[in-house]
């Protein structure tokens, strides 16, 4: 099971549609979703919705829900010190599609999901990710801004060095579409913002060119 979450599975491809339940106050999170997404809420807590598409030959469905239970009730009771570290919200085939398969985890916050899904994200001010060790200066490329202003370089930001340090900032090194809390200030020139304000990684080379999304509080 693990290996779905590093993305690894042999004769997964993403695809597939999923109903979504909630939304994120900067990006609007449509009724369904075509793509593996993250939705980071205000409070630090993030909602994967991973959709994949799997061999029934091979697989199945009450099999993979089984193994996600287990897997997620063990690493529950080795974190017991961090309540709901991960919630297993839901996992079935798409009746659109049956050779698809939907599973959705709730995480307590980006650490959970980093921990457990293998995969680095970071949702926190600036200056907290400068304590996380992320060097938001040395991580800097080019950062615009999505209101189609000039591109700019990030030593080089409107806001001042205050200003800035208590900002959230999302850091990430795969390739998913991400509906932020709140609205976006910059993003690094490696992604592209959808029409309803979603932030695509999944073109770009997420895993070598790590993400930035500045947002604007």
């Amino acid at each position: 099971m693990r290996a779905l979450h590093n993305r690894k599975w042999t004769g997964l491809f993403l695809a597939g549609l999923i109903l979504l339940s909630g939304c994120g106050n900067g990006a609007k999170v449509p009724d369904t979703i075509t793509e593996s997404s993250l939705v980071i809420d205000a409070d630090g807590s993030v909602t994967a919705h991973i959709v994949d598409v799997f061999d029934r030959e091979y697989y199945s469905v009450d099999d993979l829900s089984l193994m996600a239970q287990k897997e997620v009730q063990a690493y529950n009771q080795k974190h017991a010190d961090k309540p709901n570290a991960v919630t297993l919200l839901n996992i079935g085939a798409v009746e659109e599609q049956r050779d698809s398969v939907i599973v959705s985890y709730r995480f307590r916050d980006s650490e959970c999901y980093t921990d457990f899904m293998d995969q680095k994200l970071y949702y926190g001010t600036v200056a907290g990710a400068a304590q996380n060790s992320y060097d938001f200066v040395q991580m800097n490329r080019v950062l615009y801004a999505p209101s189609g202003e000039s591109s700019i370089v990030s030593g080089k930001l409107t806001d001042s060095a205050e200003k800035l340090s208590v900002k959230h900032v999302i850091l990430l090194e795969e390739p998913i579409c991400v509906y932020c809390p709140y609205k976006v200030k910059y993003v690094s020139d490696n992604v592209s913002i959808k029409e309803d304000g979603s932030v695509d990684t999944t073109a770009v080379y997420a895993d070598k060119y790590p993400v930035v999304i500045v947002l604007d509080r």
